[in-house]
């Protein structure tokens, strides 16, 4: 499939799952980014990342920063059995952009 039609066909499903959603869809994972020639277009979409046993993340492009970075699978919460692990997240902004982000 030319990359073209690759890009119009994902633009497709993102402003489909917008309209079910009634909120925009965020990527996630940065191996999955890798080589689908994404435009600008793309950047109105939240990017969240799943990148583990790093310091530090990468955006790719066409991003210029991540949204949330999930650094790990294997987080804990207080309370949660132990055994039981959950993912943990990082938000790039203050606490208030993150409320209007989850609202």
């Amino acid at each position: 499939m030319a990359i073209c039609s690759r890009s119009q066909e994902q633009r497709h499903g993102l402003i489909s799952l917008k309209k079910r959603l009634e909120k925009s869809p965020s990527f996630t994972g940065a191996q999955l980014l890798k080589g689908l020639h994404l435009d600008e277009s793309f950047t109105r979409y939240p990017l969240w990342l799943a990148h583990y046993g790093v310091l530090t993340t990468l955006t790719p492009a066409p991003w210029k920063q991540w949204t949330m970075w999930q650094f790990t699978d294997s987080g804990s919460v207080p309370g949660l059995a132990s055994g039981h692990h959950v993912d943990s997240n990082y938000f790039n902004g203050s606490i208030e952009q993150l409320k209007a982000f989850v609202s």
